[in-house]
């Protein structure tokens, strides 16, 4: 059952949540409607965000039609292999306590999700990830209001801002990725400790935060290179020379209790002729394109030729490398190589 409203609770009375079918307004734009009644008036009874956010994953499911079983094989399957901010055996874990242990944070994960999964149907008049993205929009913004920073949060703005990008809205999608580097420098998301592991699920914890810090950087690189009204990106430093980058997927456990010994990592600084996944090296693109942007700001136009010849150099270095580790095509690193190409 959904908690009740302020307004039937003074009134002893049962919310009823029965939407005509024909209104304007779906179930979630007017539960989200409820929340906006609770921040005005901050003395009415609260609600239980957890199971209204739990109740509101469920109702977007049944108004779109999709079983999770088939939106996660479709996520993990094509958005994981070029942006996997999101590890799959700790979301799945959580995801099944949802029934017993409500928890809004992952619930809002689960819809970020299923957004982005459904954002690539051609109408968008017919779309139902419109909607979708609305309700996503007001419940990442009421939780950043009533909880703490987390790293599932974070994990649900990107997939929006990734959602903003797809739709051609690089406006929002700036303002999305603003708000996940302001989360993840308060989380010290930015810092790897180049601490060692005791165990597999510790570098599991560890990994997942420096993969979803990567993936602040290069989105918020991407959009400030179409977004021009900006002086400078939201992540106002390059990654650390020993920020450790991620390991292929197929190094992951998917059971816990398989685990024993951490993959082994490369740092930031490691040379361009080293194979690496598809991930580091979006991740090693991206910092060259943050090099062109610097130089797009430079003062010092003395040095300006300099920069720009060295830069030049070592971005064809990468390239080559790059295509020398993609014999069957550049569509086999697309986003690695189309930032390059950029």
């Amino acid at each position: 059952m959904l908690p009740s409203c302020g307004r039937c609770t003074r009134q002893n009375r049962s919310c009823n949540y029965l939407w005509h079918t024909a209104s304007d307004v779906s179930p979630s734009e007017g539960l989200t409607f409820l929340l906006r009644l609770e921040l005005d008036n901050p003395q009415a009874p609260s609600l239980n965000i957890d199971l209204l956010y739990v109740n509101m994953l469920h109702q977007a499911q049944e108004e779109h039609s999709s079983t999770f079983t088939r939106v996660l094989d479709e996520y993990f399957s094509h958005i994981q292999l070029w942006l996997p901010v999101v590890m799959e055996r700790p979301f799945m874990e959580s995801l099944e306590k949802l029934g017993h242990q409500p928890r809004a944070e992952t619930a809002l994960l689960a819809l970020a999700i299923l957004l982005v999964v459904q954002g690539g149907l051609p109408d968008r008049t017919t779309n139902p990830s419109h909607r979708n993205y609305i309700l996503c929009k007001e419940l990442h913004a009421v939780l950043q209001l009533r909880r703490a920073p987390s790293l599932q949060l974070v994990q649900s703005g990107l997939l929006i801002a990734l959602y903003e990008t797809g739709q051609a809205s690089p406006g929002a999608a700036s303002l999305s990725i603003a708000s996940c580097a302001r989360l993840g420098y308060l989380m010290k998301l930015n810092i790897d400790d180049g601490n060692d592991y005791e165990d597999y699920l510790s570098w599991e914890a560890a990994e997942e935060r420096r993969r979803v810090w990567a993936g602040i950087y290069l989105l918020d690189r991407v959009i400030y290179q179409v977004v021009t009204d900006f002086k400078a990106p939201h992540v106002s430093e390059d990654l650390a020379g020993h920020f450790r980058l991620p390991v292929d997927d197929a190094c992951l456990r998917t059971d816990k209790s398989e685990a024993t010994q951490a993959p082994s990592h490369q740092p930031m600084s490691v040379p361009v002729d080293v194979p690496l996944c598809y991930y580091a090296r979006e991740i090693q693109a991206v910092r060259f394109l943050g090099e062109v942007q610097l130089l797009q700001r430079q003062v010092d136009v003395n040095s300006l030729p300099e920069k720009c010849q060295s830069l030049d150099h070592r971005l064809m270095q990468f390239a080559e490398r790059l295509f020398e580790q993609t014999p069957q095509g550049w569509a086999t690193l697309c986003g690695a190589n189309a930032i390059t190409l950029t």
